[in-house]
C-alpha cells in the first residue's frame, strides 16, 4: 500500500518568498521508490524535480528547488522547497511518488498574493 498526503492542498505566499510545498507518503514495504513534482497551468505543464530514492540520485532539478534526502529516506517526506518565488511558480503543482508496480499523486495549488494585474 502506498499513501501520499498533504497538509496544504492549497497555499499562498508574496513574491520573492521561499515556499515549502508539503508532500509526504507512506508505504508498506520498504522498496525502492522515485519522486516527481510536476507543474500545471492553464493547460500546459512540465517536470520540476525528479528524485530517484532506489539510488538516491537526482534526476532533474529546475533552478531554485530542492528536496531533502534524507528526510523522504527516513520520514517519508518529499516536500519541494522553491525559493525566491516569481509570478512564473503560481499554479498547480503535482507530487508523485512511485515505487514498483504502484504510483501515487498528491495536488497543491500555489498562488501568489498581492500581486498585481
Amino acid at each position: 500500500v502506498l499513501n501520499v498526503f498533504t497538509s496544504t492542498p492549497s497555499m499562498k505566499t508574496r513574491l520573492k518568498r521561499d515556499v515549502l510545498l508539503d508532500c509526504g507518503f507512506t508505504m508498506d514495504r520498504q522498496t525502492g521508490f522515485a519522486v516527481e513534482w510536476r507543474y500545471q497551468f492553464k493547460g500546459s505543464g512540465h517536470l520540476v524535480y525528479a528524485y530517484n530514492g532506489a539510488q538516491d540520485r537526482v534526476d532533474m532539478a529546475q533552478e531554485g528547488t530542492e528536496m531533502f534526502f534524507y528526510e523522504a529516506h527516513s520520514r517519508g517526506n518529499a516536500s519541494l522547497l522553491i525559493r525566491n518565488v516569481e509570478m512564473r511558480h503560481e499554479g498547480s503543482y503535482i507530487c508523485t511518488v512511485y515505487m514498483p508496480n504502484l504510483h501515487a499523486q498528491q495536488s497543491i495549488d500555489l498562488e501568489i498574493a498581492g500581486k498585481t494585474q
